[in-house]
Order: structure tokens, then C-alpha cells, then sequence
């Protein structure tokens, strides 16, 4: 399934909690309205060091346990999934006037130059991880 994946943070004079209300209220409704959208998904950045079942005496993991304790220190705080049935359906729609309506006053909101784009097709490795 044809996705595009979006990486944000906040423009300078934006808080994080003032893109993440945007994003879950004003934004993300509208993407979900795309011609042809499958799923809309926001994730917002948590930090595992405050989860229960960590040790409170751990404040780096490496990059072996690709867990990153420190939300500003990955720069990124949210990231946005949209997916499609197919890529013609992801183009179209990232190419329809529901999209500049989606868009609306984002460019308010978010740091467009560090922004990441990646458009992704699943590729299914193994049914079932033990």
C-alpha cells in the first residue's frame, strides 16, 4: 500500500504543543477528507524514559535499542502517514484542491525547510515475528 510519510516540527515562535493541537484539530481533519485517502495517521513523539517499565536511572540509549530518550534531540515531533490503495491515488490526491485546502495556514505552523518527505510502498518481509 502506497504511503507518503511527513516528518514536522514546529516553525521558529510555534510550540510543540501548539502544532501537535493544530495538526489533531485543524490539519488532520482536512487530510483525512483527501480524494482517495485510505488511512490519515498522526504520531506524536513521546519520550520512553518516562514509560513505567523503563528504569528511571537510564537517560541515553544507543543506537542499538534505537530508542531515542530525548524528544529535542531527534529535532522531529510528529510525523504524519497518509496512505493509499494505490500511487495513482496518492498522486491524484496530492495533487487535488482538497490538498491546498488541507494545507490551509500550515505554513504558519510548521518549519517547511526541514521538513521530510518520503513517499513508501509496503514490502511485506516475514507474516509473523516471533
Amino acid at each position: 500500500m502506497p504511503k507518503i510519510i511527513f516528518l514536522k516540527k514546529p516553525k521558529d515562535g510555534v510550540t510543540r504543543e501548539e502544532l501537535i493541537d493544530y495538526l489533531v484539530t485543524v490539519h488532520g481533519p482536512r487530510n483525512a477528507q483527501l480524494p482517495g485517502i485510505k488511512n490519515y495517521t498522526l504520531m506524536i513523539q513521546v519520550d520512553p524514559t518516562e514509560a513505567e517499565d523503563l528504569p528511571d536511572e537510564i537517560e541515553y540509549y544507543d543506537s542499538i535499542d534505537t530508542i531515542p530518550a530525548q524528544i529535542d534531540a531527534t529535532g522531529y515531533d510528529t510525523v504524519e502517514i497518509h496512505e493509499f490503495e494505490t500511487m495513482d491515488a496518492l498522486r491524484n490526491a496530492h495533487s487535488s484542491d482538497q490538498l491546498e485546502e488541507a494545507g490551509g495556514d500550515l505554513h504558519d505552523m510548521i518549519d517547511f525547510e526541514d521538513e521530510i518527505a518520503i513517499v513508501v510502498n509496503d514490502r511485506e518481509i516475514a507474516d509473523e515475528i516471533a
